[in-house]
């Protein structure tokens, strides 16, 4: 193997391992861009799960319910919907929990969920009584429950939460911009090799060109001629070569056959012995 062709594998590996490289970048890229937006969808579900349980459980929904059906116990209305309040707000509960488990977060709303379910008894005992014969205090004593647990526990696992997904976010977005920078870079490597492979190959091909404009040169000051053949039979000759043999260059098929014919009958059998000589060894003639 020659220089020349040395450097051509060489380049031609370059250009492959750089094709690689950019691929890997590329795929890198697309998974980190996959996992941000995924990560984006999972804040903006987490989000709304977490508004509708406290609209569940709020002001609007059971708190507002429990509130009405104690003061007037005679309207089943809002005892009905306190109660679908509080199915709500375990489904809810129940699709937080299966979300931040599927994320890998410790779910700590076991405040949350005891208060609701203390909330539930109340609700049922109440319903069970006649609050119209409890006293004032009595009353009071029966449905006095501590929110201060269970908003803390929303509250503080909600903020948790955010701050974890609003980190995978930053994680994977500076992922995503350092591959696609890192892709930018070798696209512009591989341009620039590119650009100097063809540089080298131009110059490649003038000197080329200049050397064989010397030795045509040589050949016509010196009256020789030169030939090339390989393994399949082909045989080239120079334009010195097809002048002195006296044959037009489109009379000349390129052919062995064809070449041995300008060769004496009496010197085929030396020459034959000093072809076969230059395969067996180093190629020369």
């Amino acid at each position: 193997m020659d220089k020349r062709q040395a450097t051509r594998q060489m380049g031609s590996l370059k250009a492959l391992i750089l094709s690689l490289l950019l691929l890997i970048l590329a795929g890198a890229g697309t998974v980190s861009a996959y996992r941000y937006i995924q990560t984006s969808q999972a804040t903006i579900e987490v989000s709304r799960l977490f508004l509708r349980l406290e609209r569940t459980l709020g002001y609007d929904g059971f708190i507002h319910n429990f509130k009405n059906f104690v003061l007037r116990p005679e309207e089943s209305r809002y005892y009905d919907q306190a109660k679908d309040d509080l199915v709500a707000a375990r489904e809810t509960m129940g699709s937080i929990t299966d979300l931040t488990n599927d994320l890998g977060i410790t779910n700590t709303l076991d405040d949350l969920s005891q208060t609701i379910e203390t909330y539930g008894e109340k609700l049922d005992e109440l319903s069970a009584l006649n609050p119209q014969s409890l006293s004032s205090r009595a009353m009071d004593d029966l449905v006095r429950i501590s929110d201060v647990k269970a908003g803390r526990a929303i509250r503080s696992f909600e903020q948790r939460v955010e701050a974890i997904l609003k980190a995978r976010q930053a994680e994977h977005l500076f992922f995503f911009i350092l591959t696609l920078t890192l892709a930018a870079l070798l696209l512009c490597w591989i341009f620039a090799f590119l650009l100097l492979s063809r540089r080298k190959s131009v110059e490649h091909a003038a000197e080329m060109e200049h050397q064989s404009q010397i030795l045509r040169r040589a050949e016509d000051m010196a009256k020789l001629g030169r030939w090339d053949s390989n393994l399949q039979g082909a045989v080239v000759w120079s334009a010195s070569t097809l002048r002195l043999m006296g044959v037009d260059k489109e009379d000349f098929s390129g052919s062995r056959e064809q070449a041995w014919d300008f060769v004496h009958p009496e010197d085929r059998g030396k020459v034959r012995l000093a072809m076969r000589r230059a395969i067996e060894g180093d190629g020369h003639l």
